[in-house]
């Protein structure tokens, strides 16, 4: 009699073992459930936020596409290139003349000689 004592015990025992395992797996698969969720939602939004920029991207370059659009027509024509050319190098040599006589300057005030030799090369490239 004592031995079918302690098989009950021991059925009742692995029942309730494996009710509990079953338990822990249903709150395990509730918690990966609601972890894909959460993840879906984040994925979500972040597929969001890269349209939203690609969106913002696209729009901010409408303005710049037709600015070269029509930059590209007006260098079409050789007149127009060659005033832009022009216009180019004279921006280039004003920040030329500009940091030589900046260099210049913030030289040694005895040293002046060289803004001379400069406004000497600055006559004679002046000079038809």
């Amino acid at each position: 009699m004592g031995l079918s004592d302690d098989g009950k015990e021991r059925k009742m025992l692995g029942s309730i073992m494996t009710c509990t395992i079953v338990d822990d797996q249903e709150e395990l698969r509730a918690e990966r459930e609601a972890q894909k969720v959460l993840e879906a939602k984040a994925h979500e939004m972040e597929l969001r936020m890269q349209r939203r920029n690609q969106l913002m991207l696209r729009i901010l370059m409408i303005p710049v596409r037709a600015v070269t659009y029509i930059g590209s027509c007006f260098l079409a024509s050789p007149m127009a290139r060659q005033l832009w050319l022009y216009a180019t190098l004279v921006v280039c040599l004003f920040e030329l003349w500009s940091c030589a006589l900046f260099w210049a300057f913030a030289r040694d005030p005895s040293k002046l000689y060289v803004l001379e030799f400069l406004l000497h090369l600055d006559h004679w490239a002046n000079v038809p």
